[in-house]
C-alpha cells in the first residue's frame, strides 16, 4: 500500500503541475465584464439629517429614500413594490418604513419585505458617511430596479 500510496500522490502532484491554477486571458476578461461598476454619490449633508427623518435623494437616473434612525444613515429603494407609492410619505416605526398606501413594510437596513401586501423586496444601497458627506454606493442594476 504504501507504494501505490507514493505512485498516486506523484501522479497528483504531476497533474496539478501540468493544470495551472491561473486563470487564462479569455477568463480574465469574463471576470471583469461581470463585475460591477460602482458610483459613488454625495446625496446629502449628516449635518441636515435629523433623526426619524425621510428624504429621497436623487441617484442620477433613480431615486432612494434616506432614512436617519439611531444615529444611522440607511438607504432603500424609493417606491413600494405592491403598487409604486412613494415611500417617502409613509410611516417610519422601528427599523421599518410602512408604505402610506397599503401598508407594506419595509426593512430600512436591506430593504427586505416584512410585511405585505408588498410583492417583493425594496433594493437597498451601500451608505457611507465621510465627515458632513452622505455618500450612497450604486450600480447600474440597482439604480435600474429602483427606477422602477
Amino acid at each position: 500500500m504504501g507504494t501505490s500510496g507514493s505512485k498516486t500522490k506523484a501522479k497528483r502532484e504531476e497533474q496539478s503541475a501540468e493544470s495551472p491554477l491561473t486563470p487564462t486571458p479569455e477568463m480574465a476578461g469574463e471576470q471583469q465584464e461581470s463585475a460591477p461598476v460602482l458610483t459613488r454619490l454625495v446625496v446629502a449633508k449628516r449635518s441636515e439629517l435629523h433623526e426619524g427623518e425621510m428624504c429621497e435623494v436623487n441617484l442620477g437616473d433613480s431615486k432612494a429614500l434616506l432614512v436617519c434612525q439611531n444615529g444611522e444613515v440607511t438607504a432603500i429603494g424609493h417606491k413600494c413594490t405592491h403598487y409604486g407609492a412613494p415611500l417617502v410619505k409613509g410611516a417610519l416605526g422601528n427599523g421599518r418604513v410602512r408604505c402610506p398606501w397599503h401598508g407594506a413594510c419595509f426593512s430600512i437596513k436591506n430593504g427586505d419585505i416584512e410585511d405585505f401586501p408588498g410583492l417583493d423586496s425594496v433594493p437597498s444601497f451601500k451608505v457611507v458617511v465621510d465627515g458632513d458627506d452622505v455618500i450612497v454606493e450604486t450600480s447600474p442594476d440597482v439604480r435600474r430596479a429602483s427606477s422602477s
